[in-house]
């Protein structure tokens, strides 16, 4: 059983990160985009 929670923590783990991870790339687009735009405008 343990390999199982091995597993299981591990999977948590990565999607943990990949969901900081494009939240980040979220967050760092629109502020971006907000420089981005006031520099045009």
């Amino acid at each position: 059983m343990p390999q199982l929670k091995i597993k299981t923590t591990l999977a948590f783990i990565t999607l943990n990160f990949i969901n900081q991870f494009i939240a980040t790339a979220f967050f760092y687009e629109t502020t971006f985009k907000c420089i981005f735009n006031s520099f045009i405008f």
